[in-house]
């Protein structure tokens, strides 16, 4: 006695079969559409910026800035600079002085007041020649006289 009158038939595996390479084929398909998503949001970074120093600039240490600074030519570099003014309130304009170089950077004047210490961000621009060293100075020069500067090392890669 047949309790279910069921023809069995070759169909139901076969369909079986094709769903599992459809979602395999939708799997991978997602799968790779995340990766490129990833790898073009990761390319969209031009800007490399160095970390601000651990110590603080001081009355001893004025000007805080590491002594050798590589810098990427295929994009933007920020660097962070401690300065300390143990004179009277000035405004001051920073400048970045190297020998024999083309390396160019850009910041904004600030004002300083007695004893206290601020952080200048200096922006260069890509496309510095790679493989270059220079001798630089960070240059802070006061309205009112003041001058703090220290000398680095700038190397393009």
């Amino acid at each position: 006695m047949k309790l279910f009158d069921v023809a069995r038939s070759k169909k139901g595996g076969l369909d079986v079969s094709i769903n599992s390479v459809v979602i395999i084929i939708f799997a991978v398909t997602i799968l790779g559409l995340g990766l490129a998503f990833i790898r073009s949001q990761f390319s969209k970074i031009d800007v490399i910026t160095i970390p601000v120093p651990d110590t603080p600039a001081t009355r001893d240490n004025p000007v805080v800035v590491p002594n050798e600074i590589e810098l990427k030519t295929d994009r933007d570099n920020v660097i962070t600079v401690g300065v300390y003014n143990s004179g009277s309130k000035q405004n001051f304009e920073p400048k970045l002085e190297c020998a024999s170089s083309n390396i160019v950077a850009q910041s904004a004047k600030q004002d300083i007041g007695q004893g206290e210490s601020r952080s200048f961000q200096f922006i260069f621009k890509k496309g510095n020649a790679a493989g270059e060293y220079a001798v630089c100075n960070f240059v802070f020069d006061g309205n009112n006289g003041g001058k703090i500067s220290k000398q680095v090392v700038i190397k393009t890669v």
